[in-house]
């Protein structure tokens, strides 16, 4: 399947200005979308280290996308037509609003477009994970930021391999260009 075609959602996180050292505040906050629709959720990442000692990040989305009408998110909150639950692939479960990202270890300088990290995301629609990749780059500020992409799973593949052909389809179709459009959105409040 040609994963260009595939439905693609945004992701746009800025260094938490707040954040300070041993504090619980997350150190990424920012928005995530649902790929091929335009219910966007707030995000926030927060940093650690995996089992081998690199970066990685968890974190949690709003329940309530900030897109929906207010009736919708009034429904949201009520409880009413949800199919949220936990959901698993491999090793890895998610619980409704749940992001995982790893450090992505095919980068190197031989594939530089690749992404920096890319993971999961459980939306809490009820129906599969979905990929997450994801670029460290420098805002206006010079401040860290990641901005990157969401997209549904090809069928059998697994994290990481879902996660290589999600970057280089990406940077064949130029989509990083894209991104950079979908950081200046979200400076400027657009969707």
């Amino acid at each position: 399947m040609d994963q260009t075609k595939q439905p693609k959602g945004n992701f746009v996180g800025f260094g938490n200005r707040y954040k300070q050292a041993n504090d619980k505040r997350p150190n990424f906050n920012g928005r995530i979308a649902v790929p091929g629709s335009e219910r966007e959720f707030r995000m926030a990442l927060w940093a650690g280290q995996d089992r081998n000692g690199q970066v990685m990040f968890t974190g949690r989305t709003s329940d309530i996308s900030t897109s929906d009408t207010a009736l919708e998110q009034i429904d949201t909150m009520a409880g009413v037509g949800t199919d949220a639950r936990m959901l698993a692939e491999n090793n890895l479960k998610l619980a409704p609003g749940q992001i995982v990202l790893f450090r992505n270890s095919y980068k190197d300088e031989a594939s530089p477009a690749r992404p920096d990290f890319y993971g999961r995301w459980n939306p809490g629609t009820g129906d599969q994970l979905v990929n997450v990749s994801v670029w460290a780059r420098k805002s206006k500020t010079n401040q860290a930021m990641l901005t990157g992409q969401t997209q549904y799973p090809l069928p059998g593949k697994g994290l990481e391999e879902a996660a290589q052909a999600q970057a280089d389809d990406a940077a064949l179709a130029g989509d990083e260009l894209g991104l950079e459009e979908a950081v200046r959105k979200a400076r400027s409040g657009r969707t």
